[in-house]
C-alpha cells in the first residue's frame, strides 16, 4: 500500500463521515437575513450625518477647476453624490421602519458595550 492509497482512503473516510453528519444537521438559521422591523437607534441620525459629509464634500469639490469631465474635481463629485445617495436611500427605508420600543437601548448601548 502506498502513500496515495492511504491518503484517497482518509479523504473518503471523512467525506463519507461529513455526509453522515449532515443528515442529522439542525436547519440554518436564516433569521440574520430577514430585514428588521424596527429601527435602531442612531440610524436616521447616521443617514444625515452622511448627507452633510457628502454635501460639505461636494460644496468643497466645487473650489476646484470644473470646466471639463477631466478636471481634478470630477472625482470628489461623482464621490459626494455618491454617498448623499446612500445617506437618502437609508434615510428614507429607516425612516419607513417603525421606531424602537419604549424601554429599549439607546445608541450609546451599541457604540460602548
Amino acid at each position: 500500500m502506498d502513500s496515495s492509497e492511504t491518503v484517497s482512503g482518509n479523504a473518503a473516510d471523512a467525506e463519507r463521515k461529513v455526509n453522515i453528519d449532515d443528515k442529522h444537521a439542525a436547519p440554518k438559521d436564516l433569521s440574520a437575513f430577514v430585514p428588521e422591523v424596527t429601527r435602531k437607534p442612531g440610524e436616521l441620525g447616521f443617514a444625515v450625518l452622511g448627507i452633510i459629509f457628502g454635501a460639505l464634500g461636494y460644496y468643497f469639490a466645487l473650489d476646484m477647476t470644473s470646466d471639463s469631465y477631466s478636471a481634478p474635481s470630477v472625482f470628489p463629485k461623482l464621490a459626494s453624490t455618491l454617498i448623499m445617495l446612500c445617506g437618502i436611500t437609508v434615510f428614507i427605508k429607516d425612516s419607513k421602519k417603525a421606531r424602537p420600543e419604549q424601554g429599549s437601548p439607546g445608541v450609546w448601548h451599541y457604540l460602548m458595550p
